[in-house]
């Protein structure tokens, strides 16, 4: 059996140019990077010529390229012209997976829903000429939310390339963050993608807050990380976001590598 690809996301590192961002990844261990779609990696005008030079910049590197995150969301008229733009970016840079989001210009009220699933299936359209897989990120105040609210969009879309990107769900009260294992068995097998990131409980407060570290934050993923293999996943763990701690960016991230693969080599074992 191969070991899972595991990667981690762009947007950790938009302090520094995209080409030590890749050689940070190579000389760690990783298999590939996300492409996060935000500035300064990949600016708003990005050329497809560019975009295909970023690819071939981390393939020399050895790695692969696991993900274009785009922030493709409904936002009125434009959206099918959105859509197209992020497929052909995300077909430059030689991703095998569009990331987009279920969001709306107009809030994740129920009438809005009709747009995004349109919108989606018309990604879904575009994508699966190239053999690209959509993922949708679950995010708070989006329409793959709650376990219901994006078991049933992904219903709706009804796309044999749509799929779930899944990670936990930010805005978690302290109690929530020991049962987000009761959600893996339902919103696993709907994904291609996952993403690992931790969070702290301010001392004053309730709400999780991104900055927790993979191995000590408020999720457990020792438990989590194994719970997802177990469901049958076998796509890319990409790390999204690392400790707020003092160490260095290097070392928290060959830190999260090695927690994640040895984690992923316990359970099996298990």
């Amino acid at each position: 059996m191969s070991e899972p690809v595991v990667a981690f996301c762009t947007i950790l590192a938009l302090d520094r140019p995209l080409s030590r961002v890749v050689e940070m990844a190579a000389d760690a261990g990783f298999d590939g990077l996300e492409i996060t779609a935000r500035p300064p990696h990949v600016e708003d005008e990005a050329s497809l010529d560019g975009l295909a030079a970023i690819g071939e910049e981390v393939r020399r590197a050895g790695l692969e390229v696991v993900a274009y995150g785009s922030y493709l969301s409904f936002v009125g008229a434009g959206s099918g012209d959105l859509a197209r733009r992020e497929v052909e970016r995300a077909r430059a840079v030689g991703a095998s997976r569009l990331r987009v989001w279920a969001a709306h210009v107009g809030g994740a009220a129920e009438e809005n829903r009709d747009d995004v699933v349109r919108l989606l299936q018309t990604t879904s359209g575009l994508a699966a000429d190239d053999g690209l897989d959509v993922v949708v990120e679950r995010h708070e105040g989006t329409f793959a939310d709650t376990v219901d609210r994006t078991t049933r969009l992904l219903a709706e879309v009804a796309r044999p390339n749509v799929w779930l990107n899944y990670q936990t769900l930010d805005g978690m009260h302290r109690n929530e963050a020991s049962r987000v294992g009761r959600e893996v068995e339902t919103l696993v097998p709907l994904s291609r993608y996952v993403h690992l990131k931790n969070y702290v409980c301010p001392d004053d407060g309730d709400v999780l807050q991104l900055g927790g570290d993979l191995r000590r934050g408020m999720v457990d993923y020792r438990g989590l990380i194994p719970a997802i293999a177990a469901a049958g996943f076998d796509g890319p763990y990409a790390i999204e976001f690392v400790g707020a701690d003092g160490r260095a960016r290097e070392e928290k991230l060959a830190d999260g590598l090695s927690f994640v693969r040895d984690t992923l080599r316990t359970g099996r074992r298990a």
